[in-house]
């Protein structure tokens, strides 16, 4: 197993936990619209992110190439995989704040307002949404070239 599939791993476990439990904390005591005001709610999703991010820094660091390891870091398979799922993860994230917005639009298109916190979920939910996009398509690219780089 390559470093780039090991952080995958990770990414997917860490997303996979920090989106759910982002989702249930934001969608708890009210929604969007009472979020703003909700201190509780404030600090519980900055804990939780800040954990997330604390992970994949951790992460980051499990990974890496030991300065006595003589292994090659990324060969040509494993860049075009890391490229593709980027330039892929890329696009679903594209997708998912787009969709997001039209959603939002109809929703409040007859409304004065809508509540800002739909903003804070937006940029918090597209940070894991990326992150997470991306090691699953790493990990779905390795399992499609059936380890031999032929895809």
């Amino acid at each position: 197993m390559t470093g780039l599939q090991k952080r995958a791993i990770y990414d997917l476990i860490i997303s996979a936990v920090v989106l759910p439990g982002l989702t249930i904390i934001f969608f708890s005591g009210g929604g969007a619209a009472a979020y703003v005001h909700d201190v509780t709610r404030k600090i519980l999703l900055a804990v939780l992110l800040g954990l997330g991010y604390i992970a994949l820094l951790l992460v980051l660091f499990l990974v890496r190439v030991k300065p006595k390891d003589q292994t090659v870091l990324m060969d040509e398979r494993d860049e075009r995989i890391a490229r593709q799922a980027l330039g892929t993860a890329f696009v679903i994230l594209a997708i998912y704040v787009v969709l997001t917005c039209i959603i939002l639009y109809e929703v409040y298109r007859n409304r004065i307002l809508m509540p800002v916190g739909w903003m804070w979920f937006l940029a918090y939910s597209s940070s894991f949404i990326a992150i997470g996009s991306r090691a699953l398509l790493i990990l779905v690219f390795y399992a499609r070239t059936n380890g031999h780089g032929q895809g």
